[in-house]
C-alpha cells in the first residue's frame, strides 16, 4: 500500500490532516483508507471523546510512523526533528524512544522499534510484525531482570554493609576438612 501513496501536502501520507480545529481525516489522499491511519484516528477520537490532551509531539510521531513499515522503518535520527526534539543526538533519541513508549501506553498504538537491520520505528500492521517485536521486547526484559538479579546477589550485601560470606565459607570448608 505504501508504494501507492503519493506525497500528500495535507497529511504527509498519514491520513490525518491538521486543521485549526484539530486533527481530522484527510479526504484528499489514499492514506485515508490505510488501516494504520484508521487506527491512529481511532486513538485520536478516543482521546477527544474523553477530553484528553493530544500532545503535539506524540501526534507528530504517530503521523510520521503511518507510512513506515517493518521493511522500511524510520530511524530515530530522522524522527527527532519532526517531533521537535532538542539537545544533543543522544537526548533527541531518548525523547523519540520515550514518545514511542507513551504512544504504546497512553494511546494503545502498536509502535514497534527494530533493534536489528533495518533499524527504526514503525506501526505493526500484521500479527507477525507485532509478535516479532513482542518476542524481542520480552527477551530484552528477561535478560535485564536476570542481570539485575545477578548484580543484586553479588553487590547488594556489601552495599548494605553486610559482611562477606567468604569468612563463613572458609570456616565451613575448614570444619569439613577437620571432621574427615
Amino acid at each position: 500500500m505504501m508504494a501507492l501513496l503519493q506525497s500528500c501536502l495535507n497529511c504527509s501520507d498519514s491520513g490525518i490532516a491538521l486543521t485549526s480545529t484539530g486533527p481530522v481525516l484527510c479526504e484528499s489522499c489514499p492514506a485515508l483508507h490505510n488501516t494504520k491511519s484508521m487506527r491512529l484516528y481511532g486513538a485520536i477520537s478516543h482521546r477527544q471523546l474523553r477530553n484528553q490532551k493530544i500532545d503535539d509531539a506524540m501526534l507528530a510521531l504517530a503521523r510520521a510512523l503511518v507510512p513506515a513499515s517493518a521493511a522500511a522503518p524510520i530511524l530515530g535520527e530522522t524522527l527527532a526533528p519532526m517531533i521537535g526534539a532538542k539537545g544533543d543526538l543522544r537526548t533527541q533519541l531518548r525523547y523519540v524512544k520515550r514518545l514511542a513508549q507513551r504512544l504504546r501506553q497512553e494511546w494503545q498504538l502498536p509502535v514497534c522499534g527494530r533493534r536489528e537491520a533495518p533499524y527504526g520505528y514503525f506501526f505493526a500492521s500484521t500479527p507477525q510484525e507485532f509478535l516479532d517485536w513482542m518476542r524481542t521486547t520480552r527477551n530484552q526484559a528477561i535478560s535485564e531482570l536476570a542481570t539485575a538479579y545477578q548484580l543484586f546477589k553479588t553487590n547488594f550485601p556489601e552495599l548494605a554493609g553486610q559482611k562477606s560470606l567468604e569468612f563463613v565459607e572458609t570456616v565451613s570448608t575448614e570444619l569439613q576438612e577437620a571432621i574427615r
